[in-house]
């Protein structure tokens, strides 16, 4: 009996949230997708919420013209969570979380894509700025390491989805654009590995220790990455289908 309820309330939402927002594709995805798409914005809205109170509240704040390298600094951290990581999620689930023709999905995906780009490429400066001030050496540690790593893979996979853009042919682009699609994933659990590693370097430089309010915020944050990236992967996995 609950299950039946159950069942037909969701249909009812799925059918809601496809003619009103468009949130289903027109093959229509399962169930578990849609719901998966909505946890993926909660997650990723979370994330970015809980970023910004850590970086405001704990280490005041942000600065552009300000003299402190540290509150430059902080937009480092803010700017490649949002790009590499929140905006290449969302651009990767566009394929399966809106409705709409192959062309315009490829829009979305090179829109978001190139929104990411930029804003992480704008959080690599403020790394570098902050670097070149206090004159402290670049790839010095495993983090920089891997997130040097993320940021060419990331312009290199950029570089070559033009070519699956502007194919019309939807068998070829078919096969290349599930090539395209795993190397992505890969590249996003890369990007969430390097934020890891990131966080736990600011850790040890803060001298953060158990029990302090800010080491716990710090370690939500690395949670909401992973969950994240696990919400990603269960929409783009073929077995959901």
């Amino acid at each position: 009996m609950l299950q039946a309820i159950f069942r037909s309330k969701s249909v009812v939402i799925v059918l809601y949230l496809r003619n009103t927002y468009g949130l289903c594709h027109s093959y229509c995805p399962s169930f578990l997708v849609v719901y998966l798409s909505l946890l993926t914005h909660l997650l990723a809205i979370s994330l970015a919420s809980l970023v910004i109170y850590w970086l405001i509240t704990f280490r005041n704040g942000f600065g552009l013209f300000n003299p402190s390298t540290d509150l430059m600094f902080n937009w480092h951290p803010l700017l490649m969570i949002l790009g590499f990581i929140i905006f290449s999620a969302e651009a990767m689930i566009a394929y399966k979380a809106i409705r709409g023709t192959r062309q315009a999905l490829k829009r979305v995906h090179l829109t978001l894509h190139s929104i990411a780009l930029v804003t992480g490429l704008c959080g690599v400066y403020a790394a570098c700025k902050y670097h070149y001030q206090l004159q402290v050496p670049h790839l010095y540690t495993l983090h920089s390491w891997y997130g040097y790593s993320t940021i060419w893979l990331f312009c290199l996979q950029f570089i070559l989805g033009f070519d699956d853009f502007v194919i019309e042919s939807a068998t070829i682009g078919a096969g290349i654009g599930r090539s395209h699609g795993l190397a992505g994933l890969l590249i996003f659990w890369l990007a969430i590995l390097s934020a890891g590693t990131g966080l736990m370097k600011k850790s040890d430089i803060l001298h953060l220790y158990p029990g302090q309010v800010e080491t716990n915020v710090v370690n939500v944050i690395g949670i909401l990455l992973a969950l994240l990236g696990v919400s990603v992967t269960l929409v783009l996995s073929r077995y959901l289908y």
